[in-house]
């Protein structure tokens, strides 16, 4: 089992095994509360590659290899042309779903609790 260390590098080589072996090729996912590690697999029984992470803001690349292999298994036709594309789609719906977080503010109203109404004296 090889781990790699690099994020492109190993979404690049899953990307590879899928194409290479379709109806073999598996995902794995595994995380460790203890260790606070999550560890993500590909193998076709054949090559077995793994990254492993401790940090938080890689959970967004897990999404995005996750929404390739579930876009792409249940494909008829997998090829380069094909996982490009899908992952191009999916980079692009990540920045679209980014940009609308970026514009949506929370701005508070004034509604009955912000404003105190006045008690009339005897």
């Amino acid at each position: 089992m090889v781990y790699i260390n690099n994020w492109d590098d190993f979404m690049q080589a899953a990307q590879e095994l899928l194409i290479k072996s379709p109806d073999k090729t598996r995902y794995l996912i595994k995380y460790r509360h203890v260790d606070a590690q999550l560890v993500l697999k590909v193998t076709d029984d054949v090559v077995c590659i793994k990254y492993k992470t401790d940090q938080s803001l890689d959970v967004k690349k897990m999404e995005r290899l996750n929404n390739l292999f579930l876009r792409l298994m249940p494909s008829q036709k997998i090829d380069a042309e094909a996982s490009s594309s899908i992952l191009a789609d999916i980079e692009s719906e990540a920045a679209q779903q980014q940009a609308q977080a970026q514009t949506q503010h929370h701005v508070p109203t004034e509604g009955a609790e912000g404003k105190k109404k006045k008690k009339k004296g005897k």
